[in-house]
Parts: C-alpha cells; structure tokens; sequence
C-alpha cells in the first residue's frame, strides 16, 4: 500500500464490499474498487489547483451539505461525494445496473441504503485525517485521468460551472463561452417504445435515439427563440437563469448520477442530466 488512496481501499472501502457478497458478482468489486480508486487518483491529483478542485467538487457540495459527520471539512464531504458516492458503487444499488443480472430482485442487491450510508461515513472519517493541503500524488496517465480533460472535452459546460464554483455572491454575470459550438452525438442505442420520462445512469456515455431527440427538439426551440436555454442579456449569462435551465448535473464516464437531496447519503436517481448533455445546450 504506496499511497492514502491504496490505504483507503484496501483497508476500509474493499472488505466491506466484500462483506456484503460484492465479490460474489462476475467483475463488479474489481469495476467498482477501479474507478473509485481512479476518481480519487484524478481528484486528487489536481487537489492543489485550487480553481480546478472548486469546479471538481462544487457539483458534490450540495449534497455533501447532509453527509455526516456533518463537522467534517465540507471539500471532505463533496469529494466524497465526487469520487465514491457517485462512482460505480451505485450500480450496487440501482434498477438498470450493469453490474447486476437483470433478474436480480430488489431484495438481493447487495448495498442497501444504510450501507451507502456507512460507506459515505467511513469515507469521510478515513479522508479528514489526511492532509490533502499538503498531499502530492504524480500525475494520472491522460488515459486515466477520469476528470483531467473536461474542461477540453466539455468547454462550454466547464465554463459555467467554474464560473459558479469560484463565485462569491448569490447571482453573478459573466460572458458566455467563446468555444466553438459542439454537434449533437450519435445515438447509439435504439428505443422502440418511446417514454415520457427515461432513468439512465450519468456514468453511461451512451445516448439512445430518444435522448438524442430530445436535445434536439430543445435545439431546435432554442434556435427559434434565438437564445440559448439559459438566458442571455448582452452577452452575459444570468446564474439565475441558468439554475432553472437543465442540469449540469453529473458527468458521462466521470461524476456519475448526480441525486436529489431527498434523504442523505442514500442512492437516489434523477431523469438524465449529465455534464455531456448540457455542452449540447448551452
């Protein structure tokens, strides 16, 4: 065990999986453990960016608000959030898993919602003993880096949200993102039966022909109004606006399903909203 992350997985985040019959599913503790350990790799890495971390952590911070305990550092509590609470973990606990057979019932899941909750907690005890102001990891592989290229990968839609992290007032202004206009992606899943409202993990980078329909009939009507969908007002983008736009929430293959703030610190899912989908919109 080299580092802080190895100490956390191995010691504190794997033998409870396995306590609770993870290992019994074909590949889903090595899937999990491996991209837990490779967001918090990423996170990590960047910690003493202090812009990049703001923006890395602000789409955790209000959900980590309730994590307990709740006199925990609240960076500690939004990087748990980012990097183990919205990892593979919660295909663990989730309907539409890819780490659970379809015909698994509800009742056999291996994590629960207390689980997820003790998960979370121990995070949280195990991450503010250590001292990340300090901490220096070597850089992740670009290939590995799971948070490293979002800001070319999505420009539009980091831009946004850094401006939200590093604001200091309730509403603020700023100018829209110079960066060239992205296409619409290609669906690569085909839905037969079309339906009001679609459940899909933020983590999956795959869009269906409905989703994709669905961008673009908000295009489209965006186009027609000649304004994107937040507003616009000499060419600065209101905060206010854009909080009643979609969700940024959540990231294809990087921060997961982002949840509403029901009940803390348990799996819950909201209509697909990620990071991918809002650089198509604003």
């Amino acid at each position: 065990m080299n580092t802080v992350i190895d100490r956390y997985v191995e010691t504190i985040l794997a033998p409870y999986l396995v306590d609770l019959g993870v290992v019994h599913l074909p590949g889903a503790l090595v899937a999990v453990i491996s991209d837990i350990r490779l967001r918090l790799q990423s996170v990590l890495a960047h910690w003493q960016e202090l812009p990049t971390r703001k923006t890395l952590l602000f789409i955790g911070r209000e959900e980590g608000m309730f994590y307990q305990p709740e006199l925990a550092p609240l960076d500690i509590r939004a990087l748990v959030v980012v990097a183990i609470r919205n990892s593979l973990l919660e295909d663990l606990g989730s309907s539409g898993s890819s780490l659970l057979p379809p015909d698994l019932h509800r009742s056999n899941w291996p994590v629960k919602d207390d689980n997820i909750r003790f998960i979370t907690q121990e995070a949280i005890v195990y991450w503010q003993q250590v001292d990340l102001e300090h901490l220096s990891l070597p850089p992740s592989p670009p290939s590995q880096d799971t948070f490293g290229n979002l800001k070319q990968d999505f420009p539009h839609a980091w831009h946004v949200l850094s401006r939200l992290a590093q604001a200091k007032t309730q509403t603020i202004s700023f100018s829209a993102s110079q960066a060239p206009l992205p296409t619409l992606p290609v669906s690569s899943i085909a839905i037969d039966k079309p339906k009001q409202t679609r459940v899909e993990s933020g983590i999956n980078p795959r869009f269906d022909s409905h989703h994709i329909d669905f961008l673009r009939a908000i295009q489209d009507a965006a186009r027609v109004q000649k304004k994107p969908i937040y507003e616009r007002s000499n060419g600065s983008c209101e905060l206010a606006q854009l909080l009643n736009a979609r969700s940024t929430s959540g990231l294809a293959n990087a921060w997961g399903p982002f949840v509403d703030q029901s009940y803390p610190q348990i799996p819950r899912t909201r209509q697909i909203n990620n990071l991918q989908s809002c650089q198509y919109l604003i």
